[in-house]
């Protein structure tokens, strides 16, 4: 479960991910611990989330259980998009459908990530070449 809150110049979110039963074997417990611990991360206001540190809003709301901070990694962007993924995309679609979707969009095919919003264009030679060695 998610909590996010921003303010126009900071964004912070806490996740709160229920773990494999191996530690509490009985479903009821289980569920009612899950409840508990997600009822509490629930009062967490948004001035705290955001003016607060992370040791200091876990002690606030689970002081009374056996907590574990993992070490803070670094944010960055990366999309593992291609020319080449994009480019395998279009075999499957198979040599025919490519070749008529390059003549149905003006003489190339545009494939966009949808991720980090690159584009990747072929047209009919780059459409060739990719079926002339498959």
């Amino acid at each position: 479960k998610f909590w996010l809150n921003a303010d126009g110049k900071r964004a912070r979110g806490m996740l709160l991910q229920q773990l494999p039963p191996d530690r509490i074997k009985d479903e009821d417990e289980r569920t009612d611990s899950w409840r508990k611990l997600t009822a509490l991360a629930g009062t967490l206001t948004a001035e705290e989330q955001l003016g607060l540190d992370n040791e200091t809003i876990l002690h606030r709301l689970y002081h009374e259980e056996a907590v574990r901070l993992f070490d803070a990694q670094g944010l960055h962007f990366n999309c593992s998009c291609s020319r080449e993924r994009s480019a395998n995309a279009l075999v499957s679609l198979g040599l025919e459908d490519a070749q008529n979707l390059v003549v149905e969009h003006g003489g190339h095919i545009e494939i966009d990530c949808q991720f980090c919003n690159e584009r990747y264009l072929f047209d009919a030679a780059d459409v060739a070449q990719l079926f002339a060695g498959a």
